[in-house]
């Protein structure tokens, strides 16, 4: 993991590290935050800037809309008209997104599934198709 900071210009660890540490506090990767401070004539010394720069950061973040990013895996299947509906149901259960439907012969869906849970997925689709669904990549 690669992380930094700067106090660009502050006296050292009174600006980069405060706003580090809300970051790592709220459990937040690939983060930016950027804190602009304009000086008003009032010397806020050491302890000032660092309640100063981690208060405004620590608000940054609450007021945020952070959104969890998972990498996804996209793939195709084919089942019969009868199992539409149990798969589905095992999407759903899933977390798996059904981003493409065609009705033909067979219906063929297609799905996006968090990568950590495409071996699990297919094992339930095999058990409840009696072995005949499987993904393909």
């Amino acid at each position: 993991m690669d992380e930094g900071c700067s106090d660009d210009g502050e006296p050292h660890g009174t600006a980069g590290r405060p706003v580090l540490d809300a970051i790592g506090y709220a459990h937040l990767t690939n983060t930016l935050i950027t804190v602009v401070r304009y000086f008003g004539g009032t010397k806020l010394g050491t302890g000032g800037l660092v309640r100063a720069y981690g208060d405004a950061a620590r608000q940054a973040i609450a007021e945020a809309n952070v959104r969890r990013c998972v990498e996804r895996t996209t793939f195709r299947l084919s089942l019969p008209y009868e199992l539409y509906e149990a798969v589905r149901k095992l999407c759903t259960r899933k977390d798996a997104d059904i981003v493409g439907e065609d009705f033909g012969e067979q219906i063929e869906l297609t799905l996006s599934v968090e990568s950590t849970l495409v071996e699990e997925l297919d094992a339930e689709l095999l058990d409840l198709s009696g072995g005949s669904i499987s993904l393909r990549r």
